[in-house]
């Protein structure tokens, strides 16, 4: 399917040029990657949805070999449009959207053309105007969720939105033959960040917020927490993770109130005071003390938070001193409830069990 024609203003360094019905202009900055040219350009959120709706306007491919990006979640895209339109309209807000990747097709009979713009300047001898045809078909191997959610606010918000910019990545794909290997190659080496990266960064987070607060404050934590990684390896000298420490922060906190990061600190300073493990950590650097221990498991965490919130509750909070009341080794059998095959189990019922275990103890 080919762009119908249309006329598009695009800025220059030296004046505004205006885009014949016959072809398409851009200003770029053209680089070389594998031997081959492309170009880096920005898009207005008008341009996107100027450009790019006949690419969300094709019917959905039938044959499984044209393919060649995942079927467009909606639900996604306005995610991404509302996180920029929140953005935009708080002071303390951010957003960012990373280029898009658009292949440009271009018919056999068509040419594209790339006029250098000679500024006698060192280094920026690629920057200059790309011109391809009306013809050009333009698709989105990676990037469609930004494109469409930008898209979305454009339409939503149009004043809100009228000078954000969403750099492009323009590769020419003469038949559409690389496309689908493009979006492979941007999607395969990605790696999600794991939640306690997440915990870490995440500074529109409260918890998260509240367990950095911790993590800095209460020094059984300190150098003790693994800040990049949610499974903890045995022979590693971390005790906690930082999401299960974000974790169990949200479940201490439920229905507190006043100064939350202060609750939060004072709270996990008297299980670091009384728990017989924890306290171990400041003589020994054991590393087989967690192997042996229940105490440190995220499970533990999170028991001890919902203990922590209930003793809140029942106005007893002096009772987590009597921590050392409890056998923290794996060994007990007291622990048999909250274990699948030898092996300790996190889910909401262990968590309870485990929590109304400890309860049990301290208070009784």
């Amino acid at each position: 399917m080919n762009n119908s024609s249309q006329t598009v203003a695009l800025e220059s360094p030296e004046s505004e040029l205006v885009l014949e019905a016959n072809e398409f202009l851009f200003c770029c900055v053209r680089g070389v990657q594998c031997r081959n040219d492309y170009w880096m350009t920005k898009f207005t959120f008008a341009q996107i949805e100027t450009l790019m709706q006949p690419f969300f306007s094709r019917p959905k491919e039938s044959a499984p070999l044209s393919l060649a990006q995942r079927t467009l979640d909606a639900k996604r895209s306005k995610k991404i449009a509302r996180y920029i339109i929140n953005g935009l309209s708080k002071l303390e807000a951010f957003y960012i959207l990373l280029p898009i990747v658009i292949t440009v097709d271009i018919p056999e009979w068509e040419c594209y053309d790339f006029q250098a713009i000679d500024l006698d300047i060192p280094g920026i001898e690629d920057l200059g105007l790309l011109s391809l045809p009306n013809s050009a078909t333009f698709w989105i191997p990676d990037g469609q969720h930004r494109a469409f959610g930008s898209i979305q606010a454009q339409l939503e918000a149009p004043g809100l939105v009228a000078n954000e910019t969403i750099g492009v990545m323009l590769i020419p794909d003469a038949g559409g033959q690389k496309r689908q290997q493009i979006f492979l190659d941007a999607n395969q080496f990605g790696i999600k960040p794991n939640k306690s990266i997440i915990s870490l960064f995440d500074h529109r987070d409260q918890y998260s917020e509240i367990a950095r607060a911790v993590l800095t404050t209460v020094e059984v934590f300190r150098d003790r927490t693994a800040l990049e990684a949610t499974n903890i390896h045995p022979k590693s000298g971390d005790y906690f993770t930082m999401n299960s420490l974000r974790e169990s922060c949200k479940l201490l906190l439920i229905d507190a109130e006043g100064d939350l990061q202060q609750e939060a600190i004072s709270f996990w300073q008297s299980v670091a005071e009384n728990h017989p493990h924890w306290k171990l950590l400041q003589t020994s650097n054991d590393p087989t003390l967690r192997q042996r221990s229940i105490g440190f498991n995220a499970l533990t965490m999170c028991a001890l938070a919902i203990v922590g919130q209930q003793l809140r509750q029942r106005q007893q909070s002096g009772c987590i001193a009597n921590l050392h009341r409890i056998d923290w080794q794996l060994t007990n059998p007291d622990w048999n409830s909250c274990k699948l095959n030898n092996r300790i189990v996190k889910n909401r019922g262990t968590i309870n069990t485990m929590a109304a275990y400890i309860l049990n103890q301290i208070t009784s």
